[in-house]
């Protein structure tokens, strides 16, 4: 053959192939489809084959159980197994960030905001026998939403300076519970999605915490939603139960759940039983948040403007909840006067 015939073909399928793995592995959340949470999304991993497992071609492959097959949405209830073929065998190489899209960015300014090591994250290890990565993710006190999973193997990397390599592989999924599977997820606002192996939300907070709720599993329409504190059982009555619009909860397009701020629940301290349920597909979720008490400080302070030098400390008199309003005079020059005030 034509050695220049023979590089023109050579160059020609390469690039070919280049772009047939490209094309599986930069998905965009907008290939998501909304709907009925037990239909998959079309992007089946090219890990199989008539031949086997492919364990060579870098991909990210997540299924509902370990070496299962390629799925793209998942329940929040269920356990998220990641395998990942054709990377680096060293920790140290490898660079990952799991969370929302304009999070974890494709090619990132600032690598620190970006990723976390491998070698730190709890549920990722290494088969030698076969060459691949396996980690899982949980989302059951998360809920709800679209993710992506961003690798960097440095080991790829040239010489510039920029700590991360040019293998970048990237996978969205979905976590969407069907109805079964409804449930009642309580975050503050800036911790609402799952970043690494940490931050996720819970169900105890502190007193004047900005607290967020999602509704998940139950739908857009027809959804109920019931608030108890101090009054137990008073959810049994059902004229105690209000729209979930009308209590202040939006249905979010994009995670497909419905969300609301606490308002004064976070000032309230103690227990807050949170009940909802369809009148679409009679679904129901409940929940409970603790707020902690509030921190009160008191103390002897003084409104009395001072001008000039002189001397007049803060009074030693005791100051507590028990006192507030009591006023005591300043043994200085400046003849301050002192109230118990608490905050």
């Amino acid at each position: 053959m034509n050695p220049k015939i023979n590089a023109k073909y050579l160059a020609t399928t390469f690039f070919a192939a280049s772009a047939l793995v490209l094309s599986f592995q930069n998905c965009s959340p907008n290939n998501f489809a909304a709907g009925d949470s037990s239909s998959e999304i079309s992007l089946q991993s090219i890990s199989e084959s008539g031949t086997g497992v492919d364990l060579i071609t870098p991909r990210i492959v997540l299924s509902d159980r370990m070496n299962g097959p390629a799925m793209d949405t998942f329940s929040a209830r269920k356990t998220i197994y990641g395998t990942v073929y054709g990377l680096s065998a060293d920790a140290k190489n490898l660079q990952v960030c799991i969370g929302v899209d304009n999070y974890c960015v494709s090619q990132p300014k600032d690598i620190w905001n970006y990723n976390r090591r491998v070698e730190t994250l709890p549920t990722w290890s290494y088969n030698a026998a076969t060459k691949t990565w396996h980690f899982t993710m949980d989302y059951s006190e998360v809920g709800d939403m679209i993710q992506k999973v961003s690798i960097h193997d440095l080991s790829t990397k040239e010489f510039t300076g920029v700590d991360f390599g040019k293998l970048h592989l990237e996978r969205y999924f979905r976590v969407l519970s069907p109805a079964q599977d409804a449930a009642i997820y309580f975050g503050v606002f800036s911790r609402m999605s799952l970043f690494g192996s940490g931050g996720k939300p819970g169900n105890v907070f502190r007193f004047g915490d900005s607290i967020q709720i999602k509704l998940a599993g139950l739908g857009k329409d027809g959804v109920l939603v019931c608030h108890e504190y101090n009054s137990p059982g008073s959810c049994k009555n059902e004229s105690n139960w209000m729209a979930a619009g009308t209590m202040g909860y939006v249905y979010d397009e994009f995670d497909k759940a419905l969300k609301g701020g606490a308002g004064a629940l976070s000032t309230e301290p103690g227990p807050h039983k949170i009940f909802a349920k369809s009148t679409v597909t009679n679904a129901v979720a409940e929940g409970v948040v603790t707020v902690g008490d509030r921190n009160i400080t008191c103390a002897m302070r003084s409104k009395t403007p001072v001008f000039g030098p002189c001397s007049d400390p803060e009074s030693s008199q005791a100051c507590s909840q028990a006192t507030v309003g009591q006023t005591a005079q300043g043994t200085g020059s400046c003849k301050v006067s002192y109230t118990c005030t608490c905050e």
